[in-house]
C-alpha cells in the first residue's frame, strides 16, 4: 500500500498537468477547493521522502500543520461571561466525556427537541413525507453551521434565511421569485401579477395584494426539496428554519446573547454621557486602545478628470467620502464583534510573541484564528496557544475586559446620574449594576487553573 502510494504522488509530483485527474478533478475551480492543498502536499512528500532516503532523518516540510480554534467568538463570549456550560460546548473547559465537542450539531440537537414539541411547519399545512423531508434537510450539522458563524460575527437574523435559498448560500447569491397574495399566501398566476400591476402602479398600493417571495434555487440548500415544497412556501420555510436556529443558538450558547445585551447596555450609556468623549473604548494588554467609531457615509461624488494619462479621453473617478456624522446603529450592531476580534487578536499577538522565543520553533504559520507551525512544534503550540488564550482575557488590573468595560461605563454614568431622567437609561444603569455585583461575587469558572490538571490530548480549544 505504501509503494503504491509513493508511485501515485510520485507520479503527481513529476507531471501535474498530464496526471490532474489524481489531484484536481472537480476539485479547483469550485468553492473551498483543496485541489492545490493536494498538489501541495504532495510535492512535500516526495521531498520529505527524497531527502530521507539521501541519508537525512529529520527532514523539514515546508506545509505547516494547522489547528483550529473551535467556534472562536463563542468560546471568547465563554469566558468573558464566565459561562461555564458555553465554555465545555465550544471546548475551552473540557466535557464529561473527554472528546471534543460539536456545538454546531448541539445547536441542531436543540432545534429537534424544540420541534418535537412544536412543528413549525405543520402550521403551514406540510405533513407525511415532505415534512419528514424538510426535517431530515434541517437538521443536518452543516445547515447549523451557517447560523452558528454567521450570528456570532454580528448577522441579521432576519436576513440570514435567504442563504438557504441562493444558489451560493450566500445572502446575495442567485435564486428566483415568486407572486403571492398577501391575504391568504396563495400563488398568483403571472397573469394576475401583471394585472395587480397594472391595476395597481405605485408599491405600497400594489403591496395590499402583492409580495414577491423567494424561490429556492436548484443548487440551494433548500434545492432538493425545490419541487416537492410548493414555491410560494420556500421563503416561509427557510424563515422557520433559522428562526429555530436562532432560538436553540441562544440555549445552546447563551453567554454570547448576555454579552450582546451587556455591551449594547454599556454602549448607551457611553453615549448619553454628557462629557467627551461619547464612544465606547476598551484599552488591550499590550496598550493598544479600540475605539468603536462608525461614521455615515455620503453618497458617492466624483473627483475632477484626471489628464495625467495619454488617453483620448480623460478618467473621471467616484469616491465615497465619511461624513462627521456617527452611525449608533452601526456602532451597536458592530460592538460585540469588534469588541471580540479585537481581543482574538491580541492574543494572536501574544502567542505569537511567546512562541517566537522558543529557541526550537521558528516556523510560524497563522491567521485569524488558526495556529500552525512544523509538526515537530505542535505539541508546544498547543500549550502556548491554550496558555495565552486565558491570559490575553486577564488584564492588568486583575479583572476581564467586559468588566473593565462596564465599569467604566457605569462610572462614566453615575456621575451624571443627577441629570438623567429617561427611564431606558436608569434602566441600563441597573442593568450594568447587577452586572458588576455579578462579576464581584461569582468565583470565576472559566480560568487557566480548571483545565491545568488536565490530559493535554483531552484540551480541544484548537484541534
Amino acid at each position: 500500500m505504501n509503494e503504491l502510494l509513493v508511485r501515485v504522488l510520485t507520479a503527481v509530483v513529476e507531471d501535474p498537468l498530464g496526471n490532474q485527474s489524481i489531484w484536481a478533478k472537480g476539485d479547483v475551480f469550485r468553492k473551498k477547493a483543496e485541489g492545490f492543498q493536494r498538489l501541495a502536499i504532495s510535492q512535500a512528500y516526495i521531498a520529505v521522502l527524497t531527502e530521507y532516503n539521501k541519508g537525512n532523518k529529520s527532514p523539514s516540510v515546508s506545509i505547516p500543520i494547522v489547528l483550529d480554534a473551535s467556534s472562536n467568538i463563542y468560546q471568547h463570549a465563554a469566558i468573558l461571561t464566565q459561562d461555564g456550560e458555553m465554555a465545555k460546548a465550544v471546548n475551552v473547559l473540557p466535557n464529561e466525556t473527554n472528546l471534543p465537542s460539536d456545538v454546531y450539531a448541539k445547536v441542531a440537537d436543540c432545534v429537534r427537541k424544540m420541534w418535537e414539541k412544536e412543528n413549525p411547519f405543520t402550521a403551514m399545512g406540510i405533513q407525511g413525507e415532505l415534512l419528514n423531508d424538510i426535517m431530515g434537510l434541517a437538521l443536518d450539522r452543516s445547515i447549523a453551521k451557517k447560523p452558528v458563524m454567521t450570528i456570532g460575527y454580528g448577522s441579521d437574523p432576519e436576513r440570514l434565511h435567504s442563504t438557504l435559498l441562493t444558489h451560493n448560500k450566500e445572502q446575495s447569491g442567485i435564486h428566483d421569485w415568486v407572486p403571492v397574495s398577501p391575504k391568504d399566501g396563495s400563488k398568483l398566476s403571472p397573469e394576475e401579477a401583471n394585472k395587480l400591476w397594472e391595476e395597481y402602479p405605485e408599491k405600497k398600493d400594489r403591496d395590499k395584494f402583492l409580495v414577491y417571495k423567494m424561490v429556492a434555487h436548484p443548487n440551494s440548500t433548500l434545492g432538493k426539496l425545490r419541487d416537492s415544497i410548493p414555491h410560494e412556501k420556500h421563503t416561509d420555510v427557510a424563515k422557520a428554519i433559522i428562526k429555530s436556529f436562532v432560538e436553540a443558538i441562544d440555549v445552546v450558547l447563551g453567554g454570547h446573547s448576555v454579552l450582546k445585551d451587556t455591551l449594547e447596555s454599556s454602549r448607551r450609556l457611553v453615549l448619553k454621557s454628557m462629557d467627551e468623549p461619547n464612544y465606547t473604548s476598551w484599552v488591550l494588554n499590550d496598550g493598544s486602545i479600540v475605539r468603536n467609531i462608525v461614521h455615515t457615509k455620503t453618497k458617492p461624488r466624483s473627483t475632477m478628470p484626471w489628464a495625467g494619462t495619454n488617453l483620448k479621453h480623460q478618467i473621471r473617478f467616484s469616491i465615497l467620502l465619511q461624513s462627521e456624522q456617527r452611525d449608533p446603529g452601526k456602532e451597536g450592531s458592530g460592538l460585540p464583534p469588534n469588541f471580540v476580534h479585537s481581543i482574538d487578536a491580541g492574543h494572536m499577538r501574544d502567542f505569537i510573541e511567546e512562541f517566537s522565543n522558543e529557541k526550537t520553533a521558528d516556523k510560524i504559520w497563522s491567521v485569524h484564528d488558526a495556529f500552525g507551525s512544523h509538526p515537530n512544534h505542535i505539541d508546544l503550540l498547543d500549550m502556548i496557544v491554550t496558555k495565552t488564550f486565558f491570559s490575553t482575557h486577564q488584564t492588568t488590573t486583575g479583572v476581564s475586559h467586559l468588566q473593565s468595560l462596564v465599569s467604566n461605563a457605569l462610572e462614566t454614568s453615575l456621575k451624571q446620574k443627577d441629570k438623567i431622567h429617561d427611564e431606558k437609561t436608569a434602566g441600563h444603569i441597573s442593568k450594568m449594576q447587577t452586572c458588576i455585583e455579578k462579576f464581584e461575587s461569582q468565583a470565576p469558572e472559566v480560568v487557566y487553573e480548571a483545565i491545568t490538571g488536565v490530559d493535554s490530548d483531552d484540551i480541544y480549544l484548537i484541534s
